[in-house]
């Protein structure tokens, strides 16, 4: 199943790595890499190994992946082929997903696909606030001068 055609910025950031694709590329899903990837990355397994398990809503995710992605990586495949490894953050963490350059059928095909759980966030940092034991540090470090209303420092 097509997925979506490859991105102009895709193109490049491979290149840049050495890796040619043309606009002619897709990238593209079948069954075989939705089985391996809900028998190894979904289900209890993943929560044992401290991520998150995958379910059928996250392949709709790959779209959004290999268009906005946060980084790639180059891997060695099967057959010493040409891996893709994307990396993309979301609110409840990173999804890592893996496609192969299938050259002759001008495919990036989805091997498999999993999610790491974010780092736990205190609550500063999910208001975006500053620990009150953190302002001593900040206030300590500034001109003690106070500003009148005239903006005249006493």
């Amino acid at each position: 199943m097509i997925i979506s055609p490859v991105t102009g910025r895709l193109k490049n950031d491979l290149s840049k790595m050495g890796v040619d694709i043309t606009s002619e590329y897709k990238h593209v899903i079948d069954n075989n890499a939705i089985r391996h990837t809900l028998n190894h990355h979904g289900g209890r397994s993943e929560v044992n190994r401290g991520q998150i398990p995958i379910v059928d809503h996250d392949f709709y995710l790959i779209a959004d992946i290999v268009a906005n992605y946060d980084s790639i990586k180059i891997d060695i495949g099967k057959r010493n082929g040409t891996n893709i490894r994307y990396s993309k953050a979301y609110h409840n963490g990173t999804t890592i997903l893996i496609e192969e350059k299938r050259v002759n059928r001008k495919e990036l095909a989805t091997v498999t696909m999993w999610k790491i759980k974010s780092p736990a966030l205190t609550d500063a940092n999910c208001h975006q606030t500053t620990q009150i034991s953190d302002l001593s540090r900040t206030f300590a470090d500034k001109d003690k001068s106070i500003p009148t209303k005239n903006n005249e420092l006493e």
